[in-house]
């Protein structure tokens, strides 16, 4: 089944360009609500990029969906240009032939073919001025970037500030997408649930058997429509069906409530609003419908991304404290070493005082045997002469005359 992920450029914090009285943020955003319902009353499955996500986070939102090329998945990011321009520009990924070249053509041909504004080309992002867009080669799903428009020029900011405008600028880009996908657009009112013709619907000029049901008569007109879900509800919910018979038979006012309220809380783990359930019972949707309509929702889509942020939040989790644990047996490891090592610094300051000891000891000894070794020797004297008398005698007159 087609799907396709809208994205708007820029965020309240860097809300890009800004001239005659327009900010580019507020218009890329106005644009991209506007394509959602032309798309998902066609049957294409359709996300809408979260608000204030800068381009790394809208990058990452995108690619964790599980969208991407091989499913023929696409998305589309909005923007609105500037330069004194007038007209619709649009950018591939790379260069030469390629899905993104693919639609960034068929885009550019449909938005000004539906906003009669001029077309500046459909250009590779190597043309562009920083020679790469990440958007178009970070994405997983086939990508292209469209400008709705140049917001400086002064003939585009007054067509931007109409509202039929911008609605014409949508029902291009979704035309472009149901060319894509080789949908035929069908120029259905907004605000109103649009018909599907069902498999197996009884020809009202043959006779019934007993498994099918007859014709359900149409619903009398009223002032109800179907309530806004890109504004709150059931953010999401694709707009493909119309009323449809309940299978097994017709189910009271109160069977329909109860079955509402037991899908909602068994599908989105909530109560409806009364919004949402005022139309579910006015249009007497069937169980198998609504599931699918559960199902295919933007809320829905949510909730299974959130449960797999949570699951893998687990695993990380899981994983830090198996290192938590990992860190602490090393840590209790590395303490038994220290203490090991305190141990042999204390035996070894042990060992280099007793070695310090005894070497005291032996230079004592050794300074003692010096000591006894001077003693024992007898010096030699001036006068120590030995010989006659005459001769001390002679060596005494000797000394007296010298």
């Amino acid at each position: 089944m087609p799907r396709a992920i809208l994205s708007s450029g820029h965020t309240s914090a860097d809300p890009g360009s800004k001239a005659n009285g327009l900010v580019e943020y507020e218009l890329s955003r106005k644009i991209s609500r506007a394509v959602l319902p032309y798309l998902r009353q066609h049957g294409i499955i359709t996300l809408s990029v979260p608000a204030d996500l800068d381009l790394l986070k809208r990058i990452d939102w995108i690619n964790k969906t599980g969208y991407d090329e091989t499913n023929n998945d696409i998305a589309i990011e909005i923007h609105i240009n500037e330069g004194g321009k007038s007209g619709i520009e649009s950018w591939y990924e790379g260069e030469g032939e390629s899905n993104s070249k693919k639609l960034s053509d068929i885009l550019i041909k449909t938005i000004t073919a539906e906003s009669g504004l001029p077309n500046q080309g459909s250009k590779s992002e190597y043309e562009h001025e920083i020679g790469s867009i990440a958007f178009l080669h970070d994405v997983n799903s086939i990508t292209t970037l469209v400008e709705c428009g140049y917001i400086d020029n002064e003939d585009d900011a007054k067509f931007l500030k109409d509202d039929k405008n911008i609605d014409k600028l949508a029902k291009g880009i979704a035309k472009g997408v149901l060319e894509y996908f080789g949908v035929t657009f069908r120029d259905i009112p907004q605000g109103s649930p649009p018909v599907v013709a069902r498999p197996n619907t009884p020809n009202p000029t043959q006779p019934l058997n007993q498994f099918q049901q007859p014709p359900r008569p149409p619903m009398p007109t009223n002032n109800f429509q179907m309530p806004s879900y890109n504004s709150g509800g059931m953010s999401g919910f694709d707009s493909d069906f119309g009323p449809s018979q309940p299978a097994g038979g017709f189910m009271s006012r109160d069977d329909r409530k109860k079955m509402v309220n037991e899908m909602y809380n068994k599908i989105l783990g909530r109560e409806p609003t009364q919004n949402d359930l005022n139309y579910f019972l006015n249009i007497g949707i069937s169980e198998q419908d609504l599931l699918k309509k559960m199902v295919d929702s933007q809320e829905h889509a949510d909730l299974v991304m959130s449960r797999q942020e949570v699951i893998k939040a687990k695993e990380e989790l899981n994983e830090h404290s198996t290192e938590l644990l990992q860190l602490r047996a090393s840590t209790e490891d590395q303490k038994v070493i220290i203490r090991n090592l305190h141990a042999l610094i204390a035996q070894k300051n042990q060992a280099i005082a007793h070695l310090q000891q005894q070497l005291g000891m032996m230079q004592n000894y050794q300074n003692a045997q010096q000591s006894v070794s001077i003693s024992n020797t007898t010096p030699e004297t001036k006068h120590n002469y030995k010989g006659t008398f005459l001769d001390k005698l002679f060596k005494a007159f000797s000394d007296l005359f010298e």
